[in-house]
């Protein structure tokens, strides 16, 4: 950090904490789950413990089932680790990330290698993060994403901005200023939101 002021470069900020989220997940309206998003301070670091539980039943009987769950460790708004377990219908996928050296070392399903640092995995709370390289923070996967520039909105009866994101994936995201709001996207056929509990 020194070395950074002695050279006039300014650090990145920090991340900006918002309160704990809680979202139900609808399909096609309908509720399906839950996503959550808990958040503490460590020293300088800033963690987040994540958790998404959705299932799918048809008559009864289940037909989907979703589970993740994903701690992240951030520190002057650089990402420094991540562990996430996934079943996603039957099949299990995992990842983990280190800060090491000049990028981040990323062993997954998916993805084994190293990325840029600043690359942010797509967990979407952290609106600063937003239009970073991004990688799946399921498996790994670096991901190529276009993000619009932010349009006035309105989210679950709230002002908001709106935000597009294409390329690899597509879905579109809300925050009211820097704290997460909404999310929605088509998924096998269905439309899926996220709104506060």
């Amino acid at each position: 950090m020194p070395a950074l002021l002695a050279a006039g470069i300014s650090p990145p900020p920090a991340v900006a904490v918002p309160p704990s989220l809680v979202f139900t997940a609808r399909r096609d309206g309908v509720p399906f789950g839950i996503h959550r998003v808990r958040f503490r301070t460590e020293g300088r670091e800033t963690v987040a413990e994540i958790e998404i539980d959705l299932e799918v039943r048809v008559v009864g009987v289940r037909v989907f089932r979703y589970a993740h769950r994903n701690i992240e460790r951030w520190r002057d708004g650089r990402l420094l680790s991540l562990d996430s377990t996934t079943d996603d219908n039957g099949t299990p996928r995992r990842l983990e990330v280190r800060a090491e050296g000049s990028g981040l070392r990323l062993r997954g399903s998916d993805f084994e290698g190293v990325l840029p640092p600043e690359s942010a995995p797509t967990s979407y709370w952290n609106r600063q993060a937003i239009r970073r390289p991004k990688f799946d923070a399921q498996g790994g996967k670096p991901l190529r994403l276009n993000v619009s520039a932010p349009t006035p909105d309105t989210w679950a009866g709230r002002p908001a901005e709106r935000l597009d994101v294409s390329g690899d994936l597509v879905l579109s995201l809300w925050y009211e200023g820097p704290v997460w709001r909404g999310l929605r996207f088509r998924a096998r056929g269905a439309t899926v939101t996220y709104e506060p509990a």
